[in-house]
């Protein structure tokens, strides 16, 4: 689901490029799901949201109305990912999410208020030494309860 048009596009000539057949991409915006899709269809949602909230847009962020909507909160939130994949996903299926590591406490928290079971956090780090930038998270829509398994990978 891609609710940009240029985006949309692009994955569209990326599929194609790539041969991938059994994708069908939706041009639908994530806060009107319900009017594009039906309620608990998917096995497996995978989620790359807008990293950074809206305070951290500046007037010197010159890049472009697309790389602002992909990249900051203007007008959709992580919140509104995870609201979407719980909409989305059958019981016990699993929710996949790409985000800032600043945010991560943010994050499992609302997991968890959305019914989320973390299983899995991989912590993606720049450089040896350095802070993570981006963390991955595998959860399950109300699964049991169980040992959250962290890998660290530096490269």
């Amino acid at each position: 689901v891609e609710y940009q048009k240029p985006l949309y596009e692009l994955l569209l000539k990326n599929l194609q490029l790539n041969g991938v057949t059994n994708v069908q991409p939706l041009l639908c915006d994530i806060r009107e799901i319900q009017k594009c899709l039906k309620p608990q269809i998917a096995d497996a949602v995978y989620s790359n949201p807008p990293f950074w909230r809206r305070e951290f847009l500046t007037p010197q962020t010159k890049k472009g109305e697309v790389y602002v909507k992909a990249n900051y909160e203007v007008e959709t939130s992580y919140k509104d990912f995870v609201r979407v994949a719980k909409y989305l996903l059958k019981s016990s299926k699993e929710f996949f999410l790409m985000m800032d590591s600043p945010r991560l406490d943010e994050v499992l928290c609302t997991l968890r208020e959305f019914k989320f079971v973390p299983k899995e956090l991989l912590l993606v780090f720049p450089k040896r030494g350095k802070p993570s930038h981006v963390f991955f998270a595998k959860s399950t829509l109300g699964g049991k309860e169980g040992n959250l398994r962290v890998s660290y990978y530096v490269y």
